[in-house]
């Protein structure tokens, strides 16, 4: 269950952001809109490992959510600045989002160059995060 908790957590900060972008989510089919700035978001998941010795011991989740951020080829790096800013203020570390009980906390938050890619211009954010799903024994 901690998987879907996580990503629903991330899932559901992401769209608190307030930012004005249709967004491709895995497992949904998505067709951009041409001429229209959209997101795509991917949890990429790095690893689960028990926290401490003892089978009572949390397990601790690691991963990335990755955000891409996608414009136009003439919207220039200001606007792009401008939006990756904003989502490195909703995911700034420390910040910590809940869903079902599970808590994810938010490391940091890191961006690319601006790329072309696909003929758009693309700026990805990796937000790392770290989560611990507390085990219940027999």
């Amino acid at each position: 269950m901690a998987e879907f908790e996580i990503n629903a957590a991330l899932v559901r900060a992401w769209q608190g952001a307030g930012l004005p972008y249709p967004t491709a989510y895995e497992g949904k089919a998505f067709t951009p809109e041409q001429g229209k700035p959209w997101a795509a978001l991917y949890l990429l998941p790095a690893g689960t490992a028990p926290a401490g010795i003892g089978i009572q011991a949390p397990l601790e989740h690691v991963g990335i959510l990755q955000v891409d951020l996608n414009q136009p080829l003439d919207a220039g790096a200001p606007v792009m600045l401008k939006d990756a800013d904003a989502v490195s203020l909703r995911f700034t570390p420390g910040a910590s989002f809940e869903f079902g009980g599970t808590k994810v906390n938010i490391e940091r938050c890191t961006r690319s160059s601006i790329r072309r890619s696909e003929g758009w211009l693309t700026l990805s954010l990796s937000i790392r995060y770290r989560s611990w799903q507390h085990r219940v024994t027999p």
